[in-house]
């Protein structure tokens, strides 16, 4: 199948590519980054558009603007409703990667909604939004988080446990770790769907670090991610990413040596 035969069919359904692409781009990467960037794409875009209100009021006050062709209330307000459509969070989440642009560019259109990203040199905005993702999730730990930043009663996982949630991940860890590493947390998480991860709290200078794997496409190059409050990275590996998230001070390097000295992908 062509690549461009194979976009179009991956963009029609993003979120559920037939059993024939999948075929195809589980023996071709280059098919497979194809699916796994549109997924990503897929799930930003839903993600902003259920933050999308569209302000009270807007309708009649579109309704107010001189028309050039002097239209009369029924032909302007045709428009209104086409450009400003009724938004329904069933419809929403069924829409497709075509509509999700079509229906977040009216929107910002009409309502002005203007969307800053910062990139870092040679960053994408796959990798900026892979990024958003990974810390985003940290947040969702913060009571895991802010037990081991206190440093009080802290109870280890059995190393047991801890092998089996990277096994769940398709990661399988050198029994070397124990001693070196004592783990806070262990978890398995769904950081990005349709694809395995897991998620390890550690305890370093300045806090906890959180250790996360997860299969989707190897990025192209390591990158940093940060925010107000966290710093990271993302580390390409055979087959996939293994990401380091500290606080703000923490030397992320020596976590990262360790981890892919004594990591191996088993998927």
């Amino acid at each position: 199948m062509e690549e461009s035969e194979f976009r179009e069919r991956v963009y029609a359904n993003p979120g559920a590519p037939d059993q024939e692409l999948l075929d195809l781009a589980r023996d071709n990467p280059a098919y497979q980054k194809i699916i796994d960037q549109t997924r990503l794409m897929e799930t930003e875009i839903a993600s902003v558009l259920k933050g999308v209100v569209v302000p009270k009021g807007l309708r009649e006050s579109l309704l107010q603007i001189p028309s050039r062709n002097a239209q009369s209330n029924e032909e302007q307000a045709a428009r209104v409703e086409s450009v400003v459509p009724a938004v329904d969070n069933s419809a929403a989440n069924a829409a497709s990667f075509f509509q999700y642009y079509a229906m977040a560019a009216s929107l910002l259109l009409v309502i002005g909604v203007v969307f800053t990203l910062t990139f870092e040199p040679g960053q994408n905005e796959l990798e900026v939004a892979l990024g958003e993702e990974m810390i985003n999730h940290l947040y969702h730990e913060s009571n895991e988080i802010a037990a081991i930043n206190a440093g009080n009663d802290l109870v280890t996982v059995q190393w047991n446990d801890v092998s089996e949630i990277m096994l769940s991940a398709g990661v399988q860890l050198a029994s070397t770790l124990q001693q070196n590493s004592p783990v806070y947390y262990a978890n398995p998480c769904i950081v990005l769907q349709a694809y395995s991860s897991a998620h390890l709290m550690l305890r370093g200078e300045e806090g906890a670090v959180s250790i996360i794997v997860i299969n989707n496409s190897p990025v192209e190059s390591e990158y940093r991610i940060q925010d107000d409050r966290f710093r990271g990275m993302i580390v390409p590996m055979e087959e996939g990413n293994l990401v380091l998230i500290g606080e703000d001070g923490e030397n992320l390097e020596l976590f990262k040596q360790l981890f892919s000295d004594n990591m191996e992908w088993v998927i």
